[in-house]
C-alpha cells in the first residue's frame, strides 16, 4: 500500500509534550491508514531527550523518519529539512505538542482538491482571540504588517497547521531561507509568488503549556525577518529539459549526479527542474544526460506550471 500523506513534525526541548502531542495525532492516522502515513520527525538540536521521547511515542507507526542535528538551527531550518525528506504525495506540518486539534487532517486534506496550500487558520472574525485583549490586539496588528508585507489576504500565517502537495513543499524546501518563526511567512510568499493556490481552512486550538515562543523577543525578530522576504531575489537554479520525462526517470538521474530531494516544475513546452543552492555541478551533470541547460529563473517564472517532488 503506497503512502499518501507526509506529516513533519519539527521539535526543540519537547521531551515532556511529545507523547500527549502524539496520542492526539494517533486517531487521525488511524482514520488515514497507519501503512499510508509516513511521520518525518526532525528534532531541532534538543538537550532534553527529546528524540528518544519520541522514538517511544512513535514507536508503533510503521513509516517513522527521524532526523536529528546536535545544533538549534530554528523551526523553519527544522521544517526545510523534512521538506526535503518527504516522500508522499500530501505533506502536512504539525506541531510537536498537536495543539491545533489533528482531527482538521483529512478536510485540509480534501481541500487541495482545489488547491495547493492549506493554512490552518485560529482567527475568528479577522482576530486570533488570546488569553487576554491586549494579546489579541497585538496579534491583530502583528496579522496585519505582515499581510501588507508578504501580499497575502490570510488572517493566520503562523498558525502551526499547514497542509500542502508535495511540490510546494519541495519547493519552499529548497528556496526557503528563513530558519526561525517567520518561515511561514516566507513559505506563503514563495507558494503565492510561484502561482500556487493557497487558501485558509478554520482549524481549533488549544493553548499548550510550554511552548518555547517568546513573544514579545520573537515577535520583533519575525518582523525583521519578515520585512527581508519581499526583498529577497529567490533566484531559482534549475535545468530546463524537455516535457514528458517520468519521475523515475528524473530520479534516477539525480541519484547518479549525488542530488536528492528535487522538484519539477511541469510545462508545456518544457519542465524546469529546481535545484538547492549548492546544486549547480550535479545539475550540469542532469542537463547533459536529460539534453537540457542549466540556468537561473525567477518565482514569477513557475507560473502555471505544476510541481512535483521526486
Amino acid at each position: 500500500m503506497s503512502l499518501t500523506t507526509s506529516i513533519i513534525i519539527p521539535a526543540f526541548n519537547e521531551a515532556n509534550r511529545i507523547a500527549a502531542g502524539v496520542q492526539r495525532l494517533l486517531p487521525v492516522i488511524d482514520e488515514i491508514g497507519p501503512d499510508r502515513v509516513e511521520v518525518v520527525f526532525v528534532d531541532d538540536g534538543s538537550t532534553d531527550g527529546t528524540p528518544a521521547a519520541a522514538a517511544a511515542a512513535l514507536s508503533g507507526l510503521p513509516h517513522v523518519v527521524a532526523i536529528s542535528y546536535p545544533d538549534n538551527r530554528g523551526k523553519g531550518a527544522a521544517l526545510r529539512m523534512g521538506a526535503l525528506r518527504a516522500t508522499a504525495p500530501t505533506v502536512a506540518l504539525m506541531d510537536a505538542d498537536a495543539a491545533i486539534s489533528p482531527r482538521h487532517l483529512p478536510g485540509a486534506i480534501a481541500a487541495l482538491d482545489t488547491a495547493d496550500f492549506v493554512a490552518g487558520s485560529r482567527a475568528v472574525e479577522g482576530a486570533i482571540h488570546y488569553d487576554s485583549p491586549v494579546r489579541t490586539a497585538a496579534g491583530r496588528l502583528f496579522n496585519l504588517a505582515v499581510r501588507r508585507t508578504i501580499g497575502t489576504t490570510l488572517d493566520d500565517t503562523q498558525c502551526g497547521f499547514k497542509v500542502m502537495r508535495s511540490g510546494v513543499a519541495r519547493l519552499c524546501g529548497l528556496l526557503g531561507t528563513v530558519d526561525r518563526f517567520a518561515f511561514d511567512a516566507e513559505w506563503i510568499f514563495l507558494a503565492t509568488a510561484s502561482g500556487q493556490r493557497v487558501v485558509s481552512s478554520p482549524v481549533t486550538w488549544d493553548d499548550v503549556p510550554g511552548s518555547t515562543v517568546r513573544v514579545r523577543h520573537d515577535a520583533l525578530r519575525m518582523l525583521r525577518d519578515i520585512r527581508g522576504i519581499p526583498q529577497h531575489r529567490y533566484d531559482v537554479q534549475s535545468v530546463t529539459i524537455p516535457p514528458g520525462f517520468s519521475l523515475d526517470d528524473l530520479a534516477t538521474t539525480a541519484r547518479r549526479a549525488r542530488l536528492g530531494g528535487l522538484c519539477v516544475a511541469r510545462g508545456p513546452e518544457h519542465d524546469l527542474i529546481i535545484l538547492p543552492n549548492d546544486g549547480a555541478p550535479g545539475g550540469i551533470g542532469m542537463a547533459k544526460v536529460l539534453g537540457g541547460a542549466i540556468g537561473i529563473v525567477q518565482l514569477a517564472d513557475l507560473r502555471g506550471r505544476t510541481l512535483e517532488a521526486f
